[in-house]
Protein backbone atom coordinates (compact mmCIF):
# COMPACT_ATOMS: atom_id res chain seq x y z
CA UNK A 1 0.00 0.00 0.00
CA UNK A 2 1.36 3.57 -0.78
CA UNK A 3 -0.82 6.52 -0.13
CA UNK A 4 -2.15 8.79 -2.62
CA UNK A 5 0.32 11.50 -1.87
CA UNK A 6 3.09 9.37 -2.59
CA UNK A 7 2.02 8.69 -6.28
CA UNK A 8 3.01 12.49 -6.95
CA UNK A 9 6.80 11.65 -5.76
CA UNK A 10 9.62 11.34 -8.49
CA UNK A 11 10.03 7.73 -8.52
CA UNK A 12 13.27 7.98 -6.79
CA UNK A 13 12.49 9.71 -3.46
CA UNK A 14 9.07 7.58 -3.50
CA UNK A 15 10.93 4.18 -3.45
CA UNK A 16 12.87 5.48 -0.26
CA UNK A 17 10.22 6.27 1.27
CA UNK A 18 8.74 3.05 0.23
CA UNK A 19 11.88 0.52 1.24
CA UNK A 20 10.93 -2.60 2.76
CA UNK A 21 12.67 -3.67 5.76
CA UNK A 22 14.38 -7.11 6.22
CA UNK A 23 11.17 -8.60 7.37
CA UNK A 24 9.90 -7.71 4.16
CA UNK A 25 7.49 -4.81 4.92
CA UNK A 26 7.23 -0.96 3.81
CA UNK A 27 9.15 1.09 6.42
CA UNK A 28 5.10 2.40 7.01
CA UNK A 29 6.15 5.10 9.88
CA UNK A 30 8.17 7.08 6.67
CA UNK A 31 5.18 6.30 4.47
CA UNK A 32 3.13 8.16 7.09
CA UNK A 33 4.74 10.77 8.07
CA UNK A 34 5.67 11.70 4.40
CA UNK A 35 2.22 11.61 3.88
CA UNK A 36 0.93 13.59 6.64
CA UNK A 37 3.61 16.07 5.45
CA UNK A 38 2.06 16.11 1.77
CA UNK A 39 -1.23 17.59 3.07
CA UNK A 40 -4.46 16.84 2.14
CA UNK A 41 -5.76 16.56 -1.82
CA UNK A 42 -8.81 18.59 -2.49
CA UNK A 43 -10.25 16.39 -4.69
CA UNK A 44 -14.04 18.45 -5.22
CA UNK A 45 -14.88 20.28 -8.34
CA UNK A 46 -12.92 23.43 -8.88
CA UNK A 47 -15.17 26.76 -9.70
CA UNK A 48 -13.45 26.88 -13.28
CA UNK A 49 -14.82 23.31 -13.93
CA UNK A 50 -18.46 23.79 -12.70
CA UNK A 51 -19.84 25.79 -15.82
CA UNK A 52 -18.10 22.84 -18.15
CA UNK A 53 -19.64 19.77 -16.21
CA UNK A 54 -22.96 21.87 -16.09
CA UNK A 55 -22.82 22.31 -19.92
CA UNK A 56 -21.80 18.48 -20.35
CA UNK A 57 -23.92 16.44 -17.90
CA UNK A 58 -27.18 18.49 -19.63
CA UNK A 59 -26.46 17.93 -23.11
CA UNK A 60 -25.29 14.11 -22.21
CA UNK A 61 -29.00 14.29 -20.65
CA UNK A 62 -31.09 16.15 -22.78
CA UNK A 63 -29.35 15.11 -26.53
CA UNK A 64 -27.11 12.05 -26.33
CA UNK A 65 -28.91 9.61 -24.06
CA UNK A 66 -32.15 9.79 -25.89
CA UNK A 67 -30.28 9.06 -28.85
CA UNK A 68 -28.30 6.35 -27.50
CA UNK A 69 -30.76 3.63 -28.21
CA UNK A 70 -31.78 4.37 -31.58
CA UNK A 71 -27.69 4.38 -32.27
CA UNK A 72 -27.55 0.90 -31.14
CA UNK A 73 -30.44 -0.66 -32.64
CA UNK A 74 -28.77 0.58 -36.25
CA UNK A 75 -26.02 -2.04 -35.22
CA UNK A 76 -27.98 -5.19 -36.35
CA UNK A 77 -29.13 -3.23 -39.41
CA UNK A 78 -25.79 -2.87 -41.93
CA UNK A 79 -21.94 -4.24 -41.55
CA UNK A 80 -21.34 -4.06 -37.71
CA UNK A 81 -17.43 -2.84 -38.55
CA UNK A 82 -19.06 0.20 -39.92
CA UNK A 83 -21.64 2.91 -38.89
CA UNK A 84 -25.01 3.26 -40.58
CA UNK A 85 -26.11 6.50 -42.15
CA UNK A 86 -28.14 7.11 -39.74
CA UNK A 87 -25.57 6.12 -36.99
CA UNK A 88 -22.96 8.42 -38.96
CA UNK A 89 -26.15 11.34 -38.91
CA UNK A 90 -26.56 10.82 -35.06
CA UNK A 91 -22.61 10.83 -34.50
CA UNK A 92 -21.89 13.36 -36.17
CA UNK A 93 -24.75 15.88 -35.32
CA UNK A 94 -23.91 15.45 -31.76
CA UNK A 95 -20.30 16.21 -32.28
CA UNK A 96 -20.98 19.42 -34.35
CA UNK A 97 -23.43 20.27 -31.69
CA UNK A 98 -20.52 19.85 -29.07
CA UNK A 99 -17.81 21.76 -31.43
CA UNK A 100 -20.43 24.50 -31.81
CA UNK A 101 -21.18 24.82 -27.71
CA UNK A 102 -17.02 24.85 -27.24
CA UNK A 103 -17.37 21.19 -25.65
CA UNK A 104 -14.48 19.43 -27.21
CA UNK A 105 -11.07 17.73 -26.50
CA UNK A 106 -11.36 17.91 -22.55
CA UNK A 107 -8.75 15.27 -22.48
CA UNK A 108 -5.67 17.14 -22.99
CA UNK A 109 -4.90 17.59 -19.38
CA UNK A 110 -1.93 20.64 -18.17
CA UNK A 111 -1.33 21.69 -21.80
CA UNK A 112 -1.67 24.88 -23.39
CA UNK A 113 -3.72 23.39 -26.12
CA UNK A 114 -6.61 21.92 -24.12
CA UNK A 115 -8.94 23.61 -21.38
CA UNK A 116 -6.44 23.93 -18.69
CA UNK A 117 -8.18 21.06 -16.46
CA UNK A 118 -5.92 18.68 -13.82
CA UNK A 119 -6.46 15.38 -14.60
CA UNK A 120 -9.15 15.52 -11.09
CA UNK A 121 -11.25 17.84 -13.03
CA UNK A 122 -11.28 15.74 -16.36
CA UNK A 123 -12.28 12.86 -14.16
CA UNK A 124 -15.48 14.54 -13.58
CA UNK A 125 -16.18 14.87 -17.44
CA UNK A 126 -15.40 11.25 -17.96
CA UNK A 127 -17.78 10.38 -15.23
CA UNK A 128 -20.69 11.81 -17.01
CA UNK A 129 -19.71 11.25 -20.48
CA UNK A 130 -19.30 7.52 -19.27
CA UNK A 131 -23.25 7.48 -18.84
CA UNK A 132 -23.74 7.42 -22.13
CA UNK A 133 -22.84 4.99 -24.41
CA UNK A 134 -21.87 7.57 -27.05
CA UNK A 135 -20.66 10.23 -24.56
CA UNK A 136 -16.89 10.34 -24.89
CA UNK A 137 -17.16 9.87 -28.26
CA UNK A 138 -19.54 13.25 -28.73
CA UNK A 139 -16.64 15.10 -27.19
CA UNK A 140 -13.94 13.74 -29.04
CA UNK A 141 -12.67 12.13 -25.86
CA UNK A 142 -13.05 8.43 -26.30
CA UNK A 143 -9.92 6.21 -26.89
CA UNK A 144 -7.61 5.08 -28.11
CA UNK A 145 -7.55 8.21 -30.09
CA UNK A 146 -7.13 10.47 -26.95
CA UNK A 147 -4.03 8.77 -25.88
CA UNK A 148 -2.34 8.66 -28.92
CA UNK A 149 -3.00 12.35 -29.66
CA UNK A 150 -1.91 13.30 -26.32
CA UNK A 151 1.37 11.15 -27.42
CA UNK A 152 2.02 13.32 -30.63
CA UNK A 153 1.20 16.88 -28.60
CA UNK A 154 3.61 16.21 -25.58
CA UNK A 155 6.20 14.26 -27.53
CA UNK A 156 6.13 14.27 -31.25
CA UNK A 157 8.62 15.90 -33.44
CA UNK A 158 6.65 18.64 -35.62
CA UNK A 159 6.84 15.99 -38.66
CA UNK A 160 4.70 13.92 -36.51
CA UNK A 161 2.07 16.53 -35.51
CA UNK A 162 2.07 17.95 -38.69
CA UNK A 163 1.13 14.25 -40.14
CA UNK A 164 -0.21 12.82 -38.18
CA UNK A 165 -2.53 15.41 -36.00
CA UNK A 166 -2.92 18.11 -38.81
CA UNK A 167 -5.59 20.27 -36.88
CA UNK A 168 -3.99 19.66 -33.42
CA UNK A 169 -5.58 23.01 -32.18
CA UNK A 170 -8.19 22.68 -28.92
CA UNK A 171 -10.95 23.31 -31.75
CA UNK A 172 -10.61 20.55 -34.22
CA UNK A 173 -7.85 18.32 -32.37
CA UNK A 174 -8.24 15.02 -34.19
CA UNK A 175 -5.99 12.03 -35.27
CA UNK A 176 -5.34 11.14 -39.08
CA UNK A 177 -3.54 7.75 -39.46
Amino acid sequence: FIPSPLLALPNKIRSWFTRKDPSGHLQQRCVHAVAASLGAMDLGMSEHLKPIHKKVAQMIADEIIPLDEEFLSEVEKGDRWEYTPRQTEILEGLKAKAKERGLWNFWLTDSSKGYGLTIVEYAYLAEEMSKAHLGAEVFNCSAPDTGNMEVFERYGTETHKKNGCPDCSKEKFVLHI
